[in-house]
């Protein structure tokens, strides 16, 4: 552990270690710290070894390729099979494992079981808090063990346990080598099977072991460096100009899905369209007013090979819905990039509410809109 902290996390056994007691699942008992069973140090069995060949540089003068490219193959890493703990132990423990990785390691990623209560093939995500807790800081401990001084530790986890973990690894690294927090986005779009909020992203908690971490950072491009000049010779150097703010303007639109389908369909199209839309869409758009009625003759898609023109029940129906927005105004008109945004996002509302349904839609001007165009 680092120096003691003014904030610290407690938990029932904190004192106590932890051992198995079933392979291969999480089953464990609480014993003391220096009890023989939780000291012993595991080897590692070596199974089988597979040496790399450096590939062969393809594609001529025109194909980029890294310093590494020329590097020979690396003959030393391990791929481990076994229980972390035991591993990191043997790492640590083992004489001619520990002089080889011991404060040598520059980067540690580590994926923890979430603890969200639910179970896989290879172990039971469901831990009481404490027992998580103890799994982790033995582990944390022997993880900090193996850094440099100049490495990192990025520990990925969702919000059941991140804000325990957050408040473990201040205690084991210290409040002051706390470098990020990193949201990674793992959805695409909310889920409507959520029980009250639908979660987007997980969490990667970036500590350092010292003060001698630093950022690898990207090299600047010519594009980047372009956007910088220095007409009157500032002794500061290059600099760019603020970029005149847009303005923004009203804009009413209308929406337009033409369908084939039964009454049914239509009912639980509309159900899913409507709640897609105002959940992914009511920060950009105000919803005015909604309409279905069937549709003409002039957008017969019981023509098209549906597979369904035999149905008696289905017909053409077309959906509007006429709604406002706020978009830049560039040269006294709508930006074209803000409306194509909001009719990409619309169009993947309307595709993933749609399901098998034939169907097609486009995104107008509102007949009230002193603009006749359509948005491109």
């Amino acid at each position: 552990m680092t120096m003691p902290q003014k904030l610290e996390l407690t938990w029932f056994n904190k004192d106590k270690a932890l051992i198995p007691v079933e392979k291969g699942r999480y089953g464990y008992t609480w014993v003391d710290p220096q009890d023989p069973r939780y000291c012993e140090t595991h080897y590692l069995e070596y199974v089988e070894t597979i040496t790399g060949i450096r590939a062969k540089k393809i594609g001529g003068g025109e194909a980029f390729y890294s310093k590494r490219a020329d590097l020979p193959p690396t003959d030393d890493n391990l791929l481990i099979l076994g229980e972390s703990g035991d591993v990191l132990e043997a790492l640590t423990r083992v004489p001619e494992l520990r002089e080889k990785y011991v404060g040598k390691v520059k980067c540690v990623y580590i994926d923890p079981p979430f603890n969200t209560s639910q179970t896989f093939a290879n172990y039971e995500d469901n831990l009481e808090h404490s027992v998580w807790l103890t799994m982790m800081r033995d582990r944390l401990l022997h993880l900090r063990n193996l850094l440099s001084d100049d490495g990192s530790i990025w520990v990925h986890l969702d919000d059941v346990e991140n804000h325990r973990m957050r408040v473990l690894l201040d205690e084991i690294f210290g409040s002051e080598n706390f470098v990020t927090e990193v949201i990674w986005q793992k959805a695409d779009g909310p889920r409507n099977d959520a029980n009250y909020f639908s979660s987007d992203h997980d969490v990667i908690l970036v500590y350092r072991k010292t003060a001698a971490f630093v950022i690898n950072r990207l090299p600047r491009t010519a594009d980047m460096n372009s956007r910088f000049k220095n007409p009157d010779n500032d002794p500061k150097g290059a600099w760019a100009a603020a970029q005149k703010r847009m303005q923004m303007m009203e804009q009413k639109l209308v929406e337009e899905v033409h369908l084939y389908c039964s009454p049914l369909e239509l009912e639980e199209f509309i159900q899913h369209f409507c709640s897609s839309f105002i959940q992914e869409l009511h920060e950009i758009a105000d919803l005015s007013t909604f309409s279905v009625e069937k549709e003409s003759d002039d957008y017969d898609l019981s023509s098209e090979d549906t597979g369904k023109s035999n149905f008696e029940d289905h017909q053409n129906y077309v959906l509007k819905q006429k709604f406002t927005c706020m978009v830049h105004e560039k040269d006294g008109e709508p930006c074209e990039e803000d409306l194509d945004l909001i009719s990409d996002r619309i169009f993947e509302v309307v595709k993933r509410s749609v399901g098998s349904i034939p169907y097609f839609s486009f995104l107008g001007f509102d007949d009230d809109s002193d603009d006749g165009n359509q948005p491109s």
